[in-house]
């Protein structure tokens, strides 16, 4: 589980969720890269040709720009590119392909013709591969690349309505969303990404640089006597570097699978790891003007482009202040200003998808990952009676992950029986721990951590956390008086709980690092974490919980078990249990298959009556021998 890292640090990022910069920069050396004075006029004049609405001979410039940037290619035909495996790391090469895939975008808007819709979308990728190739050398890459590409192959889908375009833009958002979350992942002062040293990188983006050398010298020899020579040193040189790679894809998987591996998963692979039809993944994909939106069944797959005509962030930070308000103030109109809020969400964000399944998995992405969907109302209402609000949580149990990849991969995970449940408190009740799941209750004072999370299947905590954003915004657990146990700390952790409950953690501020407790957790090993995105009342806690262990050890799946614990309060006779005030804090991430507890009277229960068998037929053969 610890190789499931840099996926789920998508879950990372304020700029990932909430729109971020439009530029990924990286500050790594650029020693190496070459340019052409004529490419450049030829890309200036493109651009100029664009501009003045002139883009038949825009694209002739630009392919002229393209034949002096590519050793071996000179073909006039702008429909026409050099083979992908001649591409290399040269932001010229990436506005030539950005300024092509425009051009064809603005011709098939004249002719509305698809085939040149077609060649825009082609051109949009070549430029994607040409700023994974930037990545790998420490070149800056324009982020709005990304939200183009999508943007373009969305509309092929829609005016081919083709099953198998839609395919296509979901492996592309899928290969945009790996890109886009590798940076985020980089720590803005030591430049480090998680555990993968810097000087390693640096190592493999001048490998990178010596590479595309060498490939720009062997084409650049095609048809000559050198072609041999430079042949054999561009092939040694990228063994060398492939070499390099297969070393360091065994000690950091994950940063490998970001940024080296091509390969996204499937739709199919996903639908394979759907239990039955009765569930859906659901993934988004945020832009700045645009939510794109796949939906997979076990028997389906369809996509849908919201137009963001809305302000989404600011609906959604103001959905979370008008539930948290209502445990302070004037009860009344925060009743009426969430119920407003969470209609209009439902409106914009989940009615256009259709019906939905029961049991739903959310894939977040921008500012999606802070909307408490559980929270959101089907209808509109006209009252503060909450016993009879449509909440999403009525109908449907809500889960998170972080990556489809993650999810589709879940299928292999091992779910042994579990042999211990701990809680660490800080004085909090965890009634349920003991009572309920016949575990320890320690006490965070003097609780071992490391120890407990590294023995321990189910681990409970319960004790607030601490925010520091004078520096860089990071998180840790408040133990007791000054002890604290640092994101970096849980980050080296061994966890080997199939889940970590964080009940008295609220974490979901808004901030950078929005969950990042949660993700650290789930680096270090653990399977799942369900963990509270705000305060809410002691006595709702008690509730919940009790009941969400007791539906765990009978057997429910996590999910399912949330959201029965959390419709226990609609049993209480106080109406206002059941705002989301008290339930909607709680967000299950990550794998939701049920725990199994080592019940060993079950196994006495089934071997009993072969013991039985056993004693009779010994003693029936002892009769019939003496006779």
């Amino acid at each position: 589980m610890r190789n499931l890292l840099f996926l789920y640090l998508l879950f990372l990022s304020a700029s990932v969720f909430a729109g971020g910069g439009d530029t990924l920069s990286l500050d790594t050396p650029s020693e190496g890269l070459t340019t052409s004075a004529e490419a450049n006029e030829f890309i200036t004049k493109g651009q100029t040709l664009f501009d003045a609405g002139k883009f038949d001979e825009a694209l002739m410039s630009y392919q002229n720009s393209l034949i002096q940037l590519s050793p071996g290619f000179s073909n006039q035909d702008p429909s026409e590119n050099p083979d992908k495996k001649a591409l290399y790391a040269n932001p010229d090469l990436s506005k030539i392909f950005e300024g092509k895939a425009k051009a064809f975008e603005a011709i098939a808007e004249r002719e509305k013709g698809i085939e040149t819709l077609e060649k825009a979308l082609t051109s949009w990728e070549l430029m994607f591969e040409v700023d994974r190739h930037l990545g790998h050398v420490g070149i800056a890459y324009d982020q709005t690349h990304f939200n183009n590409l999508v943007a373009n192959a969305f509309s092929l889908y829609e005016k081919t309505n083709n099953p198998s375009v839609l395919l296509r833009v979901f492996r592309l958002v899928e290969k945009c969303r790996k890109i886009k979350t590798l940076e985020k992942l980089r720590d803005p002062v030591t430049k480090q990404i998680a555990n993968v040293p810097a000087k390693l990188i640096d190592k493999l983006v001048f490998q990178k640089l010596h590479l595309d050398k060498r490939l720009k010298s062997y084409l650049s020899a095609k048809g000559t006597a050198n072609e041999g020579e430079r042949e054999e040193a561009y092939k040694s040189i990228r063994k060398s570097y492939q070499n390099a790679l297969f070393d360091f894809k065994k000690k950091y998987p994950d940063f490998y699978r970001l940024q080296y591996d091509e390969s996204v998963v499937t739709v199919g692979e996903i639908q394979n790891r759907i239990s039955d039809k009765e569930e859906a993944v659901i993934a988004f994909y945020d832009t700045k003007d645009q939510l794109y939106i796949f939906i997979i069944a076990q028997n389906g797959f369809r996509g849908r482009r919201i137009t963001k005509d809305f302000p989404m962030e600011d609906w959604i930070k103001q959905l979370r202040v008008d539930i948290q308000n209502y445990g302070s103030g004037d009860k009344e109109a925060a009743c009426i200003a969430y119920r407003k809020m969470a209609y209009q969400l439902y409106q914009k964000i989940v009615e256009p998808l259709g019906a939905l399944p029961k049991s739903v998995v959310l894939i977040p992405d921008g500012a999606v990952a802070q909307l408490p969907f559980s929270a959101l109302l089907s209808k509109s209402v006209s009252d503060c009676n909450f016993k009879n609000y449509p909440f999403l949580l009525r109908d449907h149990q809500i889960s998170y992950h972080y990556g489809v990849d993650l999810y589709a991969r879940a299928a292999y995970l091992e779910h042994e029986t579990y042999k211990s449940v701990v809680g660490i408190s800080s004085g909090k009740d965890m009634a349920a721990i003991g009572k309920v799941m016949g575990g320890t209750v320690l006490d965070a004072t003097n609780a071992n951590i490391e120890r407990e999370a590294a023995t321990a299947s189910l681990l409970h905590l319960s004790v607030p956390t601490q925010t520091n954003m004078q520096k860089k915004p990071w998180f840790s657990l408040q133990l007791s008086g000054n002890r604290s146990f640092s994101e970096k700390e849980i980050y080296d952790l061994n966890v080997a709980s199939q889940m970590v409950v964080l009940s008295d953690c609220t974490l979901g501020n808004g901030t950078a690092d929005l969950l990042s407790i949660v993700q650290g957790f789930q680096y270090a090993g653990a399977q799942s974490v369900i963990t509270s995105l705000w305060k809410n009342d002691e006595r709702a806690v008690r509730i919940i919980m009790n009941n969400f262990y007791t539906q765990l050890r009978n057997g429910m799946t996590k999910d399912a078990a949330l959201q029965s614990a959390c419709l226990a309060l609609w049993k209480e006779k106080d109406a206002e249990i059941c705002h989301p005030l008290n339930w909607a804090t709680y967000m299950p991430v990550g794998d939701m298959d049920a725990v199994k507890e080592k019940n060993w009277y079950l196994y006495l229960i089934g071997i009993a009556p072969l013991v039985a068998l056993f004693y009779f037929w010994r003693r029936t053969f002892r009769v019939d021998t003496k006779k």
